[in-house]
């Protein structure tokens, strides 16, 4: 069975939502630029505060500057804990003298 032109370009033009949504709504489930037209509603602080999704949804330049700030502030609580224990505190005991053989 072959497809007329007009159900072939109608089969490209679906995007996936089925024609049951599409046919219920009068608005557009995507903007010109590609972006969903929805918006969350009713989501609980808990869930709405989604470190993954910001992440992911961030631009380039700020996730480089928060992973570089991440890296800065591990360095400066290692290196306050090293000057609170001091040096000493990182070295082994003595080693004995081994015997000569």
């Amino acid at each position: 069975m072959t497809d007329t032109p007009q159900e072939s370009q109608d089969q490209f033009r679906d995007l996936g939502f089925g024609s049951v949504v599409a046919s219920k709504s009068s608005m557009r489930l995507l903007n010109r630029d590609g972006s969903f037209n929805t918006a969350r509603k009713g989501l609980g602080l808990k869930f709405s505060l989604s470190l993954y999704n910001e992440l992911l949804t961030m631009s380039w330049p700020a996730f480089v500057l928060l992973v570089a700030v991440a890296y800065y502030a591990a360095n400066v609580l290692f290196a306050l804990a090293y000057i609170a224990c001091g040096p000493g505190a990182i070295q082994g005991p003595p080693i004995a003298d081994a015997p000569n053989a």
